[in-house]
């Protein structure tokens, strides 16, 4: 009687101790999960913000592409311009010299 009630206290001991253990890798388990929820939360966010200025980011692109492509119309328009404005004076200036050409002809 005395060795089994010996073996039922070893029995409650190891029963007692395997319930704390559980308890404590339970608790332990639950505080990682936390964590990771948390991490998890914040990740989200990070992912939702980054997302937001792509957008931003893309939208100051375009407007940047689109004015890029105004200022080099612009530039393209200008040279068009002096191009045909040289093309005029040169022109302007070959027949003044073909006129002095003549006139030097007849001396």
């Amino acid at each position: 009687s005395e060795a089994r009630g010996a073996d039922h206290a070893t029995l409650k001991e190891r029963v007692d101790y395997l319930e704390n253990w559980l308890r404590e890798s339970a608790d332990k388990h639950l505080k990682e999960v936390d964590a990771l929820k948390t991490a998890h939360a914040k990740h989200c966010d990070e992912v939702v913000a980054a997302h937001a200025q792509l957008g931003v980011d893309v939208e100051q692109m375009d407007r940047k592409h689109a004015s890029m492509q105004d200022r080099l119309m612009d530039l393209e328009k200008q040279l068009d311009d002096r191009v045909e404005k040289h093309a005029v004076q040169l022109s302007s200036a070959v027949d003044k010299l073909e006129d002095v050409y003549a006139r030097l002809e007849l001396c």
